[in-house]
Parts: structure tokens; sequence; C-alpha cells
């Protein structure tokens, strides 16, 4: 053997301790994260003096811009969609994200290291309700009337179990007769904004709607079915919904869409279909 391929197995031999020895280290002696820099967030109160995340036009970027206005809240980042709020909570650019609490824990266990804080004295509960063109009357009653059946049956919340726990769905069928009007004669079109799971987020599986899936997907499935019409799901920005029902553009707007007064105005609402809270998503923070 050379003397040149002794030493370059020599160092070959070298590096493979060296690597061992590092790999043996960073498996058993891991460190844990440093939370000291985090704010600690326990309520609504903590937020004073932060920079918090809100998306445009959800109910959370209400409540925060009032606290903005009332001078307890920093500054005050209004993101697109919620995947992005809570990116910006994880580059460390805000201190919080304040969002609804199905969407907040769906979007917490895909992002390790943040917290869900809830505070149900600074934050009431709000209903969610199906948009639908004022002029459109007979639609909303049939609507009603399908809704209240789902409800009472406990379907919805069979609906609800699937996108958050898992589960299989069971056929439910509609009781009564409905005529109804809607835009293109044969179908039922439902805008909504996919950015907004478990409600709706975009998927490529087989019981998706154009590309959408989730809770309110579902329920636009049952009542397209019962008024016999094919249902198609158009995918918008979430302050286009009510504009595109004003428009005639969509027969109905399902998208975790909270029923407010000022909301009230532009388009009728369901009854409610879904009772939600908004909750804070915070840094994991030291406790001690």
């Amino acid at each position: 053997m050379s003397k040149g391929l002794k030493v370059v197995i020599l160092l070959v031999v070298l590096a493979l301790i060296v690597w061992g020895v590092w790999a043996l280290v960073s498996n058993n002696d891991e460190v844990a994260p440093d939370l000291s820099n985090n704010p600690v967030i326990t309520s609504a109160d903590d937020l004073e003096g932060l920079t918090v995340a809100a998306v445009i036009n959800y109910t959370g970027d209400f409540i925060v811009t009032d606290m903005y206005d009332e001078g307890s809240v920093a500054y005050v980042l209004r993101a697109t969609t919620p995947a992005n709020a809570v990116m910006e909570l994880m580059a460390g650019r805000v201190d919080a994200v304040v969002l609804d609490s199905a969407t907040a824990a769906a979007l917490v266990a895909l992002n390790e290291g943040l917290v869900i804080v809830e505070d149900t004295v600074a934050f009431s509960n709000e209903n969610y309700g199906i948009a639908i063109n004022k002029d459109n009357t007979e639609l909303l009653t049939a609507v009603d009337a399908i809704l209240e059946q789902m409800i009472a049956s406990g379907y919805i919340e069979q609906i609800v179990t699937r996108f958050t726990v898992g589960g299989e769905l069971t056929d439910f069928v509609v009781d009564g007769n409905f005529d109804v009007t809607t835009i293109n004669d044969g179908y039922l079109i439902m805008g909504t904004n996919a950015a907004f799971p478990p409600f709706e987020f975009r998927s490529d599986a087989e019981y998706a709607v154009d590309g959408v899936a989730g809770v309110d997907v579902e329920i636009a499935k049952v009542i397209a079915s019962a008024l016999g019409l094919t249902l198609r799901v158009v995918d918008m920005e979430f302050g286009a919904i009510i504009l595109s029902l004003q428009s005639n553009e969509i027969d109905l707007g399902i998208a975790g869409m909270t029923i407010r007064p000022d909301r009230a105005e532009l388009v009728n609402f369901s009854i409610p279909y879904y009772t939600a809270s908004q909750v804070i998503i915070a840094r994991a923070f030291a406790t001690n």
C-alpha cells in the first residue's frame, strides 16, 4: 500500500469518528428552544403594547383594530389569509394572532412552538351564517329549512367532527320539496375563500368540489342535493364574497362568515349554523 493511500484512509477514518461523535452528541444533548424572549400572553389584556396580526375583514380584524384605536395594541398587521398571519408570528414579526378558534386549532397543529390562549371574557361567541342576495328570498327560505333539519339531526356537528377529529360522514337526506331560482339553471354556485381550514381549504381529495373541501362545502353539498342542483364552488377573496352576491355572480356566500349588522345591511343571512369564538395564537412562552 502506498504512503499516499494510507494517508487518505487515515483521513476518512478520522472523519467518520468525528461525524459519529457529533451525531451522538446532537442526538442525546438537544438544546431546548429559548422561550425567554417570547411575551407571556395569558389573556387579551396581555396584548397591550404588542404587535398583533389579524386577517383582513375577519372578526379578529375588527376586534384588534378596536384595541388599537383604544390605544391598547401597539400595531396591527392585517394579513390576507390565516396561514400568512401565522407565518408572521413564526417569523417573529408579530407577537400574537387573533383568529377564529377552529381555524386557530388547525394551524397550531401544523406549526410546532405555538399555543392557543382563550379569553371568554374579552371574546364573546359569534355565529356563522350563509349569505344570500337580498332579492332571493325563496332561496333563503329553502336554505333555512334545510339547515334546521341538519342542525336538529346533529349532522352539522358530525361534519365539523369529520374535519377536526376525523371519521366518516353518513348520507343525509332532507325532507321536503323546494322551488328556488338560481343564477344558472341546474346549478348552485357557492362563493368562498378557501384559506380558512377546517371550513374551507384547497384540496385534491375526491370529496372536494372544484378543488375546495371543508365543513362549508359539505353543508353546501347537502343544500344543493336537496334543491336538485349541481354544486359549483368559486374560490375568491373573502372581501369579494358579498360584492359577488350583490352582483349576482354567486348564489350563496359560505365562508365561516360571522353574522354582523353591517353585513346584514348588504345581504340576507340564514339562521346560524355554527357558533365560534376568537382566540389568541402566541409563541410558546416560559412559565417560570
